[in-house]
């Protein structure tokens, strides 16, 4: 399993004409720079609507999986990818990481590591793709 840039644990709102602002959307859009971190055993001191449901769902989560968690920093001091917090996406490790069969985490740094630039052309993320699927 391999996955790219996921907001598991809120998504920044920025206020954007395509961000959702009523309806069930509307309330990921929860999260903003720096208010979140880590704590030591991994869980995020901040737990967001849709993070409390996955924690609930944390013990089927298959343990034959093998996981490699992606994700960006501008390195601008927002500590994301200018939508999504590096701990949004780095708490997918305390979800999965004592049930997967193992996990491995991923940063791109800098203007490549902007949140739609990820998936789009990103010759780091293709090179680490090939890598961890094919071990080439």
């Amino acid at each position: 399993m391999v996955v790219l840039a996921g907001p598991y644990n809120g998504i920044m709102n920025k206020g954007h004409a395509n961000q959702p602002t009523n309806g069930e959307l509307a309330g990921l859009w929860d999260d903003s720079p720096r208010a979140n971190y880590l704590m030591k055993n991994g869980r995020p001191k901040i737990i967001h609507e849709e993070y409390r449901r996955l924690l609930e769902r944390k013990n089927d989560f298959p343990t034959n999986t093998r996981v490699l968690n992606i994700y960006g920093d501008l390195k601008d001091g927002t500590r994301s990818d200018g939508l999504v917090t590096e701990p949004s996406v780095r708490s997918l490790k305390y979800l999965v990481a004592n049930r997967a069969k193992s996990y491995q985490e991923y940063e791109i740094k800098g203007e490549m590591g902007q949140h739609s630039r990820l998936h789009i052309d990103n010759p780091e993320v293709s090179d680490k793709l090939t890598q961890y699927l094919w071990g080439k």
